[in-house]
């Protein structure tokens, strides 16, 4: 069923999962165009959070994120597969409040 990618492609999910969501954070941040607001600010529980291992832990709630694409070869840098490797095929989702930050402001 899974050709031996299938450690490679989780990895690759967990981190555009919380890439997007630490994105969404720090758009959320208020800036010199924008004020600081109640509304505006992150809450706790908006960013990565870990064991007490270190481990980074699932969100809580990650399977009700919004999909926004799909790609094959979304990886740069030394992430990158070797040669005449297959490039990983990525899921990105976001949470709901960043995608209701940025439907509201487009930002």
């Amino acid at each position: 069923m899974c050709s031996g990618n299938c450690q490679v492609i989780k990895r690759s999910a967990v981190f555009v999962l919380v890439f997007i969501a630490v994105a969404g954070v720090s758009r959320m941040a208020p800036t010199a165009e924008q004020p600081a607001s109640p509304t505006a600010q992150p809450t706790a529980s908006d960013g990565p959070r870990y064991a007490s291992g270190g481990k980074l832990l699932l969100p809580p709630d990650y399977r009700e994120w919004a999909y926004l694409t799909s790609g094959l070869g979304m990886t740069y840098g030394p992430a990158q597969p070797a040669a005449g490797r297959p490039a990983n095929f990525d899921n990105v989702f976001v949470n709901r409040e960043s995608y209701r930050q940025f439907m509201a402001t487009g930002k």
